[in-house]
């Protein structure tokens, strides 16, 4: 790795590591609240505002720190800041070669986040529905055929 490129990768991995740790304590504290919500007897009460909206947005919150765990590996791994004996021990999935897997790889886990946020709206939406929500599932759609063109290459 270049010298002059240290000043900036260091505080960028930092600052994903702290984004990281504050998605799985807020994720904890929604779970907590679910399971708080089963313990007292409202999960079957109380239809959307029960468990299964806190454990949604936890489930969401989860995939948004693979999100930024797979941006730092990544990171990590392209700008050889750790031995490749060290990255070699990883899973074989989360294993970048090149700015390009890379993409692909952000841009999967992100693709499920989404759908996993969509649900938690349709849940939050209390049958309510409007136009407004096919917006993400559009979205998934077209980011879907994105990565589909991309791989295809």
């Amino acid at each position: 790795m270049k010298d002059w490129l240290k000043p900036f990768i260091y505080p960028m991995v930092l600052m994903l590591l702290i984004a990281t740790i504050g998605l799985l304590i807020i994720a904890g504290v929604n779970t907590y609240k679910g399971v708080m919500i089963i313990i007292e007897g409202k999960a079957f009460t109380e239809i959307h505002s029960g468990a299964g909206l806190y454990f949604i947005l936890s489930m969401d919150l989860i995939l948004g720190t693979i999100v930024t765990i797979v941006l730092m590996v990544g990171i990590v791994s392209l700008f050889e800041i750790v031995d490749k004996k060290k990255i070699q021990t990883l899973p074989e999935w989360i294993h970048i070669n090149d700015f390009k897997h890379l993409k692909i790889l952000v841009w999967e886990t992100i693709l499920v986040a989404m759908v996993v946020f969509f649900f938690g709206v349709l849940f939050n939406a209390h049958g309510h529905y409007e136009w407004e929500i096919l917006v993400i599932p559009i979205s998934i759609l077209l980011l879907a055929v994105g990565v589909y063109f991309v791989k295809k290459k």
